[in-house]
């Protein structure tokens, strides 16, 4: 499921050619079939949230990019991807479904 979610938030932002941060919204199903809700091109109040327990500084990363510096030149892919877990994303219960905020 975690890599799912990893990859439909990639091919959205490649897809969209988005620079900066970019705010997406999943359900998981009981069967774990993840599904998109919302695309925001824009930071949301999760950002600093996020920071704070993965250890990545977003926003910062987020200036770089719009300045011209990529995720890949700022070797940043692995280390994002290791910080961001489970326990780190915003869960809300809607009856059997879970609303995953990346």
């Amino acid at each position: 499921m975690k890599d799912t979610i990893i990859d439909y938030g990639t091919r959205i932002g490649k897809g969209f050619e988005f620079v900066g941060l970019y705010n997406i919204q999943f359900i998981v199903d009981k069967e774990s079939n993840v599904y998109v809700l919302e695309v925001n091109p824009r930071s949301s109040r999760t950002v600093p949230f996020l920071s704070k327990i993965t250890g990545v500084p977003m926003s910062q990363i987020a200036t770089k990019c719009v300045l011209g510096e990529s995720i890949e030149d700022q070797d940043l892919i692995q280390d994002i991807i290791l910080k961001i877990k489970k326990e780190s994303l915003s869960k809300h219960q809607y009856s059997h479904l879970r609303n995953y905020v990346v």
